[in-house]
């Protein structure tokens, strides 16, 4: 199993016992901000094959590359940025 589908459907679970069990979890840290990577995931994905589709004669790698190397940084900025210090 790929570990963005995993994080994707462990957090509901984590939020959900957070609230059925507030007395025992109440300082369980749920880490909501990691919903990004498999978000930035399938923007990558969509992107890609948009771009694919738009210029399938020539199709232009370095293009591709940059829009992986852009949603990983945004991904990567954003959550170094919300992680509690």
């Amino acid at each position: 199993m790929d570990f963005h589908v995993l994080v994707v459907l462990l957090m509901p679970i984590i939020y959900l016992l957070t609230l059925l069990y507030p007395p025992v979890l109440k300082n369980l840290f749920v880490p909501s901000f990691l919903y990004c990577w498999p978000a930035g995931q399938g923007l990558t994905v969509a992107i890609v094959q948009s771009l694919q589709r738009k210029s399938y004669k020539n199709p232009n790698h370095f293009k591709v590359e940059g829009v992986r190397l852009a949603i990983f940084l945004a991904c990567f900025v954003f959550t170094w940025w919300v992680w509690p210090r």
